[in-house]
Protein backbone atom coordinates (compact mmCIF):
# COMPACT_ATOMS: atom_id res chain seq x y z
CA UNK A 1 0.00 0.00 0.00
CA UNK A 2 1.36 3.38 -0.97
CA UNK A 3 1.67 6.21 1.51
CA UNK A 4 0.77 3.93 4.38
CA UNK A 5 0.94 5.18 7.91
CA UNK A 6 1.45 2.03 9.91
CA UNK A 7 1.25 2.13 13.67
CA UNK A 8 2.52 -1.21 14.81
CA UNK A 9 1.67 -2.35 18.31
CA UNK A 10 4.07 -5.25 17.88
CA UNK A 11 4.61 -7.36 14.84
CA UNK A 12 6.45 -10.37 13.52
CA UNK A 13 9.39 -12.46 14.41
CA UNK A 14 10.60 -13.93 17.65
CA UNK A 15 13.73 -14.99 19.43
CA UNK A 16 16.39 -14.11 21.87
CA UNK A 17 20.10 -13.96 21.03
CA UNK A 18 20.91 -15.54 24.38
CA UNK A 19 18.33 -18.29 23.83
CA UNK A 20 19.64 -21.79 24.24
CA UNK A 21 18.42 -25.24 23.39
CA UNK A 22 15.22 -26.00 25.32
CA UNK A 23 14.10 -22.35 25.58
CA UNK A 24 10.52 -21.36 24.74
CA UNK A 25 9.49 -17.93 23.47
CA UNK A 26 6.22 -16.10 22.90
CA UNK A 27 5.60 -13.06 20.77
CA UNK A 28 3.43 -11.39 18.24
CA UNK A 29 3.75 -12.89 14.81
CA UNK A 30 2.85 -12.24 11.21
CA UNK A 31 1.44 -14.57 8.61
CA UNK A 32 2.07 -13.07 5.21
CA UNK A 33 2.72 -13.69 1.58
CA UNK A 34 5.98 -12.02 0.48
CA UNK A 35 4.97 -8.74 -1.21
CA UNK A 36 1.57 -9.22 0.42
CA UNK A 37 -1.29 -6.76 0.61
CA UNK A 38 -3.83 -6.20 3.35
CA UNK A 39 -5.86 -9.11 1.97
CA UNK A 40 -2.90 -11.54 2.23
CA UNK A 41 -1.28 -10.87 5.56
CA UNK A 42 -2.19 -11.16 9.23
CA UNK A 43 -0.24 -8.72 11.35
CA UNK A 44 -0.50 -7.43 14.87
CA UNK A 45 -1.20 -3.73 14.77
CA UNK A 46 -3.33 -0.97 13.39
CA UNK A 47 -2.84 0.50 9.91
CA UNK A 48 -4.33 3.53 8.18
CA UNK A 49 -3.86 4.32 4.49
CA UNK A 50 -5.19 7.12 2.29
CA UNK A 51 -4.61 6.86 -1.46
CA UNK A 52 -6.68 9.25 -3.56
CA UNK A 53 -10.32 8.91 -2.54
CA UNK A 54 -9.76 5.43 -1.05
CA UNK A 55 -8.96 5.01 2.63
CA UNK A 56 -8.11 1.73 4.35
CA UNK A 57 -8.22 0.88 8.05
CA UNK A 58 -6.89 -2.42 9.39
CA UNK A 59 -6.75 -4.06 12.83
CA UNK A 60 -5.08 -7.38 13.57
CA UNK A 61 -3.55 -9.70 16.13
CA UNK A 62 -1.17 -12.60 15.46
CA UNK A 63 0.42 -14.37 18.48
CA UNK A 64 3.11 -17.03 18.17
CA UNK A 65 4.84 -19.66 20.29
CA UNK A 66 8.27 -21.12 19.54
CA UNK A 67 10.88 -23.49 20.92
CA UNK A 68 14.67 -23.67 20.42
CA UNK A 69 15.57 -27.22 19.40
CA UNK A 70 19.27 -26.17 19.38
CA UNK A 71 21.19 -22.92 19.87
CA UNK A 72 20.78 -22.00 16.16
CA UNK A 73 17.44 -23.64 15.26
CA UNK A 74 13.91 -22.90 16.47
CA UNK A 75 10.46 -24.17 15.49
CA UNK A 76 7.23 -22.33 16.06
CA UNK A 77 3.60 -21.75 15.21
CA UNK A 78 1.88 -18.44 14.55
CA UNK A 79 -1.86 -17.78 14.19
CA UNK A 80 -3.55 -14.56 13.16
CA UNK A 81 -6.75 -12.60 12.57
CA UNK A 82 -7.21 -9.30 10.69
CA UNK A 83 -10.15 -7.03 9.88
CA UNK A 84 -9.80 -4.61 6.94
CA UNK A 85 -12.23 -1.84 5.97
CA UNK A 86 -11.85 0.02 2.66
CA UNK A 87 -13.81 3.20 2.03
CA UNK A 88 -13.87 4.11 -1.66
CA UNK A 89 -15.75 7.37 -1.09
CA UNK A 90 -19.30 8.22 -2.12
CA UNK A 91 -20.78 5.71 0.32
CA UNK A 92 -18.98 2.70 -1.23
CA UNK A 93 -17.06 0.50 1.17
CA UNK A 94 -15.78 -3.05 1.50
CA UNK A 95 -14.82 -5.19 4.50
CA UNK A 96 -12.44 -8.15 4.56
CA UNK A 97 -11.70 -10.70 7.26
CA UNK A 98 -8.46 -12.68 7.12
CA UNK A 99 -7.27 -15.47 9.37
CA UNK A 100 -4.25 -17.70 9.04
CA UNK A 101 -1.84 -20.21 10.54
CA UNK A 102 1.90 -20.56 9.97
CA UNK A 103 4.19 -23.34 11.22
CA UNK A 104 7.83 -22.35 10.70
CA UNK A 105 11.46 -23.21 11.27
CA UNK A 106 14.02 -20.52 12.01
CA UNK A 107 17.80 -20.64 11.45
CA UNK A 108 20.13 -18.20 13.21
CA UNK A 109 22.94 -17.68 10.71
CA UNK A 110 24.90 -15.05 12.65
CA UNK A 111 25.02 -14.03 16.30
CA UNK A 112 27.14 -11.06 17.42
CA UNK A 113 26.71 -9.99 21.05
CA UNK A 114 23.11 -8.69 21.27
CA UNK A 115 22.38 -8.94 17.51
CA UNK A 116 21.26 -11.95 15.46
CA UNK A 117 20.55 -12.40 11.77
CA UNK A 118 18.15 -15.22 10.95
CA UNK A 119 16.01 -16.77 8.23
CA UNK A 120 12.39 -17.59 8.94
CA UNK A 121 11.15 -20.34 6.62
CA UNK A 122 7.74 -21.89 6.65
CA UNK A 123 4.41 -22.78 5.19
CA UNK A 124 1.32 -20.72 5.75
CA UNK A 125 -2.37 -20.92 5.10
CA UNK A 126 -4.55 -17.83 5.08
CA UNK A 127 -8.21 -17.34 4.22
CA UNK A 128 -9.50 -13.94 3.13
CA UNK A 129 -13.24 -13.21 2.93
CA UNK A 130 -14.38 -9.93 1.40
CA UNK A 131 -18.02 -8.97 1.90
CA UNK A 132 -20.29 -10.29 -0.87
CA UNK A 133 -17.40 -12.18 -2.52
CA UNK A 134 -16.17 -15.75 -2.48
CA UNK A 135 -13.45 -16.54 0.10
CA UNK A 136 -9.86 -16.72 -1.16
CA UNK A 137 -7.63 -19.46 0.27
CA UNK A 138 -3.90 -18.77 0.11
CA UNK A 139 -1.13 -21.34 0.58
CA UNK A 140 2.44 -20.02 0.76
CA UNK A 141 5.93 -21.41 1.18
CA UNK A 142 8.72 -18.90 1.71
CA UNK A 143 11.78 -17.55 3.50
CA UNK A 144 12.01 -14.15 5.22
CA UNK A 145 15.29 -12.55 6.37
CA UNK A 146 15.21 -10.87 9.78
CA UNK A 147 17.33 -9.29 12.53
CA UNK A 148 16.91 -9.48 16.30
CA UNK A 149 18.32 -7.23 19.04
CA UNK A 150 18.23 -8.31 22.71
CA UNK A 151 17.14 -5.42 24.90
CA UNK A 152 17.58 -7.66 27.97
CA UNK A 153 18.15 -11.34 28.67
CA UNK A 154 14.49 -12.15 28.00
CA UNK A 155 13.14 -9.37 25.73
CA UNK A 156 14.07 -8.87 22.07
CA UNK A 157 13.13 -6.39 19.35
CA UNK A 158 12.89 -7.96 15.90
CA UNK A 159 12.60 -6.65 12.36
CA UNK A 160 12.06 -8.24 8.96
CA UNK A 161 11.72 -6.99 5.42
CA UNK A 162 10.88 -8.67 2.17
CA UNK A 163 11.33 -12.34 1.45
CA UNK A 164 11.17 -14.97 -1.24
CA UNK A 165 8.25 -17.28 -1.71
CA UNK A 166 5.59 -18.95 -3.78
CA UNK A 167 1.87 -18.43 -3.21
CA UNK A 168 -1.12 -20.37 -4.50
CA UNK A 169 -4.35 -18.38 -4.26
CA UNK A 170 -6.51 -21.38 -5.16
CA UNK A 171 -8.26 -19.48 -7.99
CA UNK A 172 -5.75 -20.00 -10.83
CA UNK A 173 -3.69 -17.07 -9.57
CA UNK A 174 -0.26 -18.13 -8.37
CA UNK A 175 2.73 -15.94 -7.66
CA UNK A 176 6.45 -16.32 -7.14
CA UNK A 177 7.94 -13.28 -5.42
CA UNK A 178 11.34 -11.96 -4.44
CA UNK A 179 10.92 -8.71 -2.57
CA UNK A 180 13.24 -6.61 -0.47
CA UNK A 181 11.03 -3.54 -0.60
CA UNK A 182 7.86 -4.86 1.03
CA UNK A 183 6.84 -3.61 4.46
CA UNK A 184 9.37 -3.31 7.24
CA UNK A 185 7.83 -5.03 10.25
CA UNK A 186 8.87 -4.82 13.92
CA UNK A 187 8.07 -7.03 16.88
CA UNK A 188 8.72 -7.84 20.51
CA UNK A 189 9.26 -11.25 22.07
CA UNK A 190 9.74 -12.78 25.47
CA UNK A 191 11.87 -15.89 26.11
CA UNK A 192 11.33 -18.15 29.12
Amino acid sequence: MKKTLLIVVAVIMASSVSAQEGTFYVGLSGISVPMGSEETECITGIAFDKSGSTSTTMFGIAPELGYFISNNWAVGLGVGFNYVNKDFGGGNSSNAILWGVKPYIRYYALKIEKFSLYLDGGLSYASSKIKDQKAVHIFTIGVIPAVSYNVSERFAINASIGGIGYSDYGNSRNRFALALDSGLEFGLTFSF
